[in-house]
C-alpha cells in the first residue's frame, strides 16, 4: 500500500511539473512610431520670367502695350500649408542705363488664378481677366499690393496652384500714356520681387 501510494504521488507530482511546462510564455515589445512633417514651399516662374515691353510706334505712346498675353507671367506654387503671396518693384522708378527714370506705376499687374484652386477675393474668377489691374507699387508697400491672401485653403500642388500674372504698361489702368512723359528713348528697366510665405 505504501508503494501504491509514493507511485501515485510521483505520478501526481510529475503530471503537474508538465502542466507547468506545458504553459505559454509572453513577452512585451514597445516599437516607437513617428511622423515628420516638412514644411514645403516652392514657387516657380513657368513662362515670363522676362517681361518686356517695347514701343514703336506713336500708338504705342498713346494707348499703351497690354493686356496680352504675350505679356503674362506663369507661375505655380507647391505648398503644405496655406501661404500668401506678395509682389512689388525694388525700386520706385524704371531707370535708363543713362540714369534717367521713369515712375514705376505706368505698369500695371492683374492677377488670375488658372489652377484649379479658388483664392479670396484678390482672385475671384479662374480662366478671366475682368478685375481692374492694380499699378506696380514699391516692394514696401507690397502689403498694399497682395496678390494672394492667407488663410483661403489654397495648400496643394501645381495643378491646383498655378496663377498667371498680366502686365500692361502705359494703358487706360495706369498713370497715362507715356507721351505725356516725353521719355528719353533708351530701355528702362526695374526688377520686380514676388515672394510667398506661410
Amino acid at each position: 500500500m505504501k508503494k501504491l501510494f509514493v507511485a501515485f504521488f510521483a505520478l501526481i507530482l510529475l503530471g503537474s511539473t508538465g502542466m507547468v511546462r506545458s504553459q505559454a510564455i509572453n513577452d512585451n515589445a514597445v516599437i516607437p512610431v513617428s511622423i515628420t512633417l516638412n514644411s514645403i514651399l516652392r514657387l516657380n516662374v513657368v513662362n515670363g520670367g522676362n517681361i518686356e515691353f517695347v514701343f514703336n510706334t506713336i500708338d504705342d505712346y498713346t494707348y499703351g502695350l497690354g493686356p496680352s498675353t504675350i505679356y503674362d507671367t506663369e507661375l505655380t506654387v507647391l505648398s503644405t500649408q496655406n501661404w500668401e503671396m506678395y509682389l512689388g518693384a525694388e525700386d520706385g522708378d524704371f531707370t535708363s542705363d543713362g540714369g534717367v527714370t521713369i515712375p514705376i506705376g505706368h505698369v500695371s499687374v492683374e492677377a488670375n488664378a488658372t489652377g484649379t484652386n479658388a483664392f479670396g477675393a484678390e482672385l475671384v474668377d479662374t480662366g478671366t481677366y475682368d478685375a481692374a489691374p492694380v499699378q506696380l507699387l514699391v516692394y514696401a508697400q507690397a502689403v498694399a499690393n497682395q496678390v494672394v491672401g492667407i488663410g483661403t485653403g489654397n495648400a496643394g500642388g501645381i495643378a491646383a496652384n498655378a496663377l498667371t500674372l498680366r502686365w500692361e504698361c502705359g494703358t487706360g489702368t495706369t498713370l497715362g500714356d507715356m507721351l505725356t512723359l516725353a521719355p528719353a528713348s533708351g530701355r528702362y528697366s526695374v526688377n520686380v520681387l514676388i515672394s510667398i510665405n506661410e
